[in-house]
Protein backbone atom coordinates (compact mmCIF):
# COMPACT_ATOMS: atom_id res chain seq x y z
CA UNK A 1 0.00 0.00 0.00
CA UNK A 2 2.78 2.27 0.80
CA UNK A 3 4.37 1.38 -2.17
CA UNK A 4 1.14 2.70 -4.34
CA UNK A 5 1.24 5.70 -2.30
CA UNK A 6 4.66 6.77 -3.57
CA UNK A 7 3.70 5.53 -6.94
CA UNK A 8 1.04 7.85 -6.83
CA UNK A 9 3.00 10.87 -5.77
CA UNK A 10 5.84 10.45 -7.66
CA UNK A 11 3.28 10.81 -10.58
CA UNK A 12 1.35 13.95 -9.08
CA UNK A 13 4.72 15.33 -8.16
CA UNK A 14 5.67 14.83 -12.56
CA UNK A 15 2.72 16.08 -13.62
CA UNK A 16 2.96 18.89 -11.48
CA UNK A 17 6.36 19.64 -12.77
CA UNK A 18 5.25 19.09 -16.07
CA UNK A 19 2.27 21.52 -15.90
CA UNK A 20 4.96 24.00 -13.94
CA UNK A 21 7.18 24.14 -16.42
CA UNK A 22 4.83 24.28 -19.29
CA UNK A 23 3.60 27.53 -17.69
CA UNK A 24 6.66 28.93 -16.99
CA UNK A 25 7.26 28.75 -20.71
CA UNK A 26 4.08 30.43 -21.69
CA UNK A 27 4.73 33.17 -18.54
CA UNK A 28 7.85 34.02 -20.02
CA UNK A 29 10.57 33.80 -23.05
CA UNK A 30 13.81 34.70 -24.39
CA UNK A 31 14.77 37.21 -26.86
CA UNK A 32 17.85 36.77 -28.86
CA UNK A 33 19.85 39.82 -30.17
CA UNK A 34 19.69 39.52 -33.14
CA UNK A 35 16.15 38.95 -33.73
CA UNK A 36 13.36 41.01 -32.84
CA UNK A 37 9.77 38.82 -31.58
CA UNK A 38 6.00 40.31 -32.54
CA UNK A 39 3.67 39.04 -29.55
CA UNK A 40 0.19 38.66 -29.89
CA UNK A 41 -1.72 38.63 -26.52
CA UNK A 42 -3.42 35.90 -25.87
CA UNK A 43 -7.27 37.54 -24.65
CA UNK A 44 -7.07 40.90 -26.10
CA UNK A 45 -5.32 40.18 -29.12
CA UNK A 46 -3.71 43.59 -29.53
CA UNK A 47 0.11 43.24 -30.95
CA UNK A 48 2.74 44.56 -29.70
CA UNK A 49 7.31 44.22 -30.33
CA UNK A 50 9.82 42.84 -28.13
CA UNK A 51 12.77 44.69 -29.47
CA UNK A 52 15.72 44.42 -26.82
CA UNK A 53 17.47 41.00 -26.38
CA UNK A 54 16.78 39.16 -22.75
CA UNK A 55 13.60 37.29 -20.77
CA UNK A 56 10.16 38.87 -21.65
CA UNK A 57 6.69 38.41 -20.44
CA UNK A 58 5.16 36.15 -22.69
CA UNK A 59 1.75 35.81 -20.93
CA UNK A 60 0.58 32.59 -22.58
CA UNK A 61 0.67 34.87 -26.01
CA UNK A 62 1.61 34.43 -29.33
CA UNK A 63 4.61 35.01 -30.81
CA UNK A 64 6.67 35.24 -34.21
CA UNK A 65 10.23 35.85 -34.92
CA UNK A 66 11.77 37.71 -37.35
CA UNK A 67 15.74 38.00 -38.19
CA UNK A 68 16.87 41.59 -37.74
CA UNK A 69 18.64 41.06 -40.92
CA UNK A 70 18.40 38.73 -43.68
CA UNK A 71 20.14 37.85 -46.85
CA UNK A 72 18.64 36.66 -50.43
CA UNK A 73 20.11 35.00 -52.99
CA UNK A 74 19.22 34.77 -56.79
CA UNK A 75 21.84 32.71 -58.29
CA UNK A 76 22.15 29.44 -60.08
CA UNK A 77 25.47 29.16 -57.73
CA UNK A 78 25.19 26.12 -55.60
CA UNK A 79 26.81 28.26 -52.78
CA UNK A 80 24.53 30.75 -53.46
CA UNK A 81 21.75 28.27 -52.86
CA UNK A 82 21.03 27.87 -56.57
CA UNK A 83 19.81 24.35 -56.41
CA UNK A 84 16.64 25.61 -54.08
CA UNK A 85 13.67 26.85 -55.75
CA UNK A 86 13.41 29.56 -53.51
CA UNK A 87 17.35 30.91 -54.67
CA UNK A 88 17.29 30.61 -58.31
CA UNK A 89 18.18 33.62 -60.96
CA UNK A 90 16.12 36.15 -62.01
CA UNK A 91 14.95 37.19 -65.49
CA UNK A 92 15.15 40.78 -67.30
CA UNK A 93 15.10 42.05 -70.79
CA UNK A 94 17.33 44.13 -72.26
CA UNK A 95 17.87 46.36 -75.29
CA UNK A 96 17.64 44.66 -78.39
CA UNK A 97 14.80 41.82 -77.01
CA UNK A 98 17.90 40.30 -75.37
CA UNK A 99 17.11 38.01 -72.35
CA UNK A 100 19.53 37.29 -69.47
CA UNK A 101 18.99 35.49 -65.76
CA UNK A 102 20.57 37.39 -63.36
CA UNK A 103 22.58 36.45 -60.31
CA UNK A 104 23.51 37.95 -57.38
CA UNK A 105 22.38 39.07 -53.60
CA UNK A 106 20.70 41.44 -51.57
CA UNK A 107 21.10 42.19 -47.52
CA UNK A 108 18.87 43.95 -45.50
CA UNK A 109 17.61 44.91 -42.43
CA UNK A 110 14.06 44.64 -41.57
CA UNK A 111 12.11 47.72 -39.64
CA UNK A 112 13.24 49.50 -36.48
CA UNK A 113 10.06 51.41 -35.38
CA UNK A 114 7.40 48.84 -34.00
CA UNK A 115 4.28 50.31 -35.58
CA UNK A 116 6.37 49.23 -39.08
CA UNK A 117 7.30 45.51 -37.09
CA UNK A 118 3.52 45.37 -36.61
CA UNK A 119 2.41 46.34 -40.21
CA UNK A 120 5.17 43.89 -41.90
CA UNK A 121 3.19 41.26 -39.49
CA UNK A 122 0.16 42.03 -40.33
CA UNK A 123 0.80 41.87 -43.98
CA UNK A 124 2.94 38.57 -44.26
CA UNK A 125 2.60 36.79 -40.93
CA UNK A 126 6.06 35.26 -40.72
CA UNK A 127 9.60 35.57 -42.05
CA UNK A 128 9.63 33.62 -44.82
CA UNK A 129 6.74 35.05 -46.31
CA UNK A 130 8.46 38.48 -46.29
CA UNK A 131 11.66 37.02 -47.68
CA UNK A 132 9.57 35.10 -50.92
CA UNK A 133 6.60 37.44 -51.35
CA UNK A 134 8.23 40.58 -50.41
CA UNK A 135 12.08 40.85 -50.84
CA UNK A 136 11.98 38.22 -53.99
CA UNK A 137 9.46 40.16 -56.08
CA UNK A 138 10.69 43.26 -54.69
CA UNK A 139 14.21 42.61 -56.75
CA UNK A 140 12.41 40.64 -59.18
CA UNK A 141 10.26 44.32 -60.54
CA UNK A 142 13.78 46.68 -60.18
CA UNK A 143 15.56 43.94 -62.49
CA UNK A 144 12.71 44.14 -65.03
CA UNK A 145 12.88 48.32 -64.86
CA UNK A 146 16.34 48.50 -65.56
CA UNK A 147 16.78 46.26 -68.08
CA UNK A 148 15.76 47.86 -70.93
CA UNK A 149 18.00 50.98 -69.90
CA UNK A 150 20.73 49.52 -70.87
CA UNK A 151 22.00 47.09 -73.71
CA UNK A 152 23.54 43.76 -73.22
CA UNK A 153 26.89 45.23 -73.33
CA UNK A 154 26.40 47.97 -70.96
CA UNK A 155 24.90 45.88 -68.44
CA UNK A 156 28.16 43.32 -68.21
CA UNK A 157 30.74 45.36 -68.60
CA UNK A 158 30.88 49.23 -69.42
CA UNK A 159 28.22 50.39 -66.90
CA UNK A 160 28.05 47.57 -64.68
CA UNK A 161 28.33 49.52 -61.49
CA UNK A 162 25.70 51.85 -62.79
CA UNK A 163 23.37 49.66 -63.48
CA UNK A 164 23.89 48.01 -59.63
CA UNK A 165 22.87 51.46 -58.44
CA UNK A 166 19.43 52.25 -60.49
CA UNK A 167 18.52 48.53 -58.96
CA UNK A 168 19.48 49.57 -55.91
CA UNK A 169 17.59 53.08 -56.06
CA UNK A 170 14.64 51.62 -57.40
CA UNK A 171 14.13 49.14 -54.58
CA UNK A 172 14.79 51.93 -52.09
CA UNK A 173 12.96 54.86 -53.94
CA UNK A 174 10.12 52.94 -55.94
CA UNK A 175 9.58 52.56 -59.88
CA UNK A 176 10.09 55.75 -62.17
CA UNK A 177 8.25 56.61 -65.20
CA UNK A 178 10.07 55.39 -68.50
CA UNK A 179 9.29 56.58 -72.25
CA UNK A 180 9.49 54.48 -74.96
CA UNK A 181 11.07 55.23 -78.54
CA UNK A 182 12.37 53.00 -81.44
CA UNK A 183 15.74 52.66 -83.01
CA UNK A 184 16.74 50.83 -86.20
CA UNK A 185 19.69 48.88 -86.27
CA UNK A 186 21.24 46.83 -88.67
CA UNK A 187 23.02 43.08 -88.05
CA UNK A 188 26.78 43.20 -87.45
CA UNK A 189 26.96 40.05 -90.20
CA UNK A 190 24.24 40.97 -92.42
CA UNK A 191 24.32 45.04 -92.93
CA UNK A 192 21.16 44.75 -95.24
CA UNK A 193 19.15 43.13 -92.10
CA UNK A 194 17.87 45.92 -90.31
CA UNK A 195 15.57 45.81 -87.56
CA UNK A 196 13.33 47.71 -85.06
CA UNK A 197 13.65 47.90 -81.16
CA UNK A 198 12.19 49.58 -78.87
CA UNK A 199 14.51 51.36 -75.94
CA UNK A 200 13.15 52.44 -72.90
CA UNK A 201 14.93 56.04 -71.04
CA UNK A 202 13.81 57.80 -67.64
CA UNK A 203 12.11 60.35 -67.88
CA UNK A 204 12.97 63.21 -65.69
CA UNK A 205 10.49 65.95 -64.92
CA UNK A 206 11.63 70.05 -65.60
CA UNK A 207 14.14 70.04 -62.28
CA UNK A 208 15.99 67.08 -64.03
CA UNK A 209 14.53 64.60 -61.27
CA UNK A 210 12.98 60.91 -62.18
CA UNK A 211 9.47 60.88 -61.50
CA UNK A 212 8.35 57.94 -59.14
CA UNK A 213 5.36 56.22 -60.61
CA UNK A 214 5.11 53.23 -57.53
CA UNK A 215 6.70 54.09 -54.36
CA UNK A 216 8.75 51.48 -53.00
CA UNK A 217 7.21 48.73 -51.05
CA UNK A 218 10.70 48.38 -48.85
CA UNK A 219 10.42 51.89 -47.79
CA UNK A 220 7.08 51.89 -46.92
CA UNK A 221 7.77 49.32 -44.55
CA UNK A 222 10.75 50.40 -43.04
CA UNK A 223 13.06 47.79 -44.63
CA UNK A 224 16.65 49.32 -45.06
CA UNK A 225 19.17 47.95 -48.08
CA UNK A 226 22.40 47.41 -46.59
CA UNK A 227 24.06 45.67 -49.90
CA UNK A 228 23.59 44.66 -53.30
CA UNK A 229 25.58 42.57 -55.56
CA UNK A 230 24.85 41.79 -58.73
CA UNK A 231 27.23 38.98 -59.81
CA UNK A 232 26.48 37.46 -63.20
CA UNK A 233 24.47 37.64 -66.01
CA UNK A 234 23.82 34.81 -68.08
CA UNK A 235 22.67 36.03 -71.35
CA UNK A 236 20.67 34.15 -74.18
CA UNK A 237 23.17 32.39 -76.47
CA UNK A 238 23.22 34.62 -79.53
CA UNK A 239 23.61 37.87 -77.00
CA UNK A 240 26.60 35.75 -75.56
CA UNK A 241 28.05 35.32 -78.83
CA UNK A 242 28.06 39.23 -79.79
CA UNK A 243 29.26 40.42 -76.37
CA UNK A 244 32.52 37.77 -76.90
CA UNK A 245 32.99 38.82 -80.61
CA UNK A 246 32.87 42.64 -79.29
CA UNK A 247 35.35 42.12 -76.38
CA UNK A 248 37.90 40.10 -78.47
CA UNK A 249 37.32 43.07 -80.65
CA UNK A 250 38.43 45.62 -78.18
CA UNK A 251 41.08 43.10 -76.47
CA UNK A 252 42.49 43.31 -80.38
CA UNK A 253 42.27 47.29 -80.69
CA UNK A 254 43.99 47.62 -76.93
CA UNK A 255 46.58 45.11 -77.81
CA UNK A 256 47.10 47.06 -80.95
CA UNK A 257 47.37 50.77 -79.68
CA UNK A 258 49.90 49.34 -77.09
CA UNK A 259 52.02 47.77 -80.12
CA UNK A 260 51.78 51.26 -81.67
CA UNK A 261 52.68 52.96 -78.36
CA UNK A 262 55.86 50.75 -77.89
CA UNK A 263 57.09 51.08 -81.43
CA UNK A 264 57.16 54.91 -81.49
CA UNK A 265 58.51 54.56 -77.55
CA UNK A 266 60.85 52.73 -79.01
CA UNK A 267 61.75 55.13 -82.15
CA UNK A 268 62.01 57.81 -79.79
CA UNK A 269 64.80 55.85 -77.76
CA UNK A 270 66.70 55.11 -81.04
CA UNK A 271 66.87 58.65 -81.76
CA UNK A 272 67.72 59.59 -78.60
CA UNK A 273 70.64 56.51 -78.59
CA UNK A 274 71.45 58.23 -82.14
CA UNK A 275 71.71 61.33 -80.98
CA UNK A 276 73.91 60.70 -78.12
CA UNK A 277 76.22 58.89 -80.35
CA UNK A 278 76.86 61.37 -82.83
CA UNK A 279 77.51 64.03 -80.57
CA UNK A 280 80.08 61.30 -78.47
CA UNK A 281 81.83 60.87 -81.87
CA UNK A 282 82.04 64.82 -82.44
CA UNK A 283 83.30 65.48 -79.12
CA UNK A 284 85.92 62.42 -79.20
CA UNK A 285 86.90 63.82 -82.98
Amino acid sequence: MEEVKFKIKYVVFGLLAIIGAITLFNLFGTNGSTEYLVKQAAISGNLSCVSEPGVYGKMFGSVSEYDRTGTFYFSSEKLDGGDDDDAKPLGATFQGNSTAEISGFLKYRLPVKCEDKIDLHRDFSNKETVRMDLIRNAIAAALKQTGPLFTPEEAYIDRRPEFTKLVREILEDGEFQTVTSEIRKADMNDSTNVQTFKVARMFLDSNGKRVITKPSVLKAYGIEIIQLDIKNFDFDPKTDELIKTKKESEQQRIAAQSLAEKAKQDALTEFSQGTARIAKAKADE
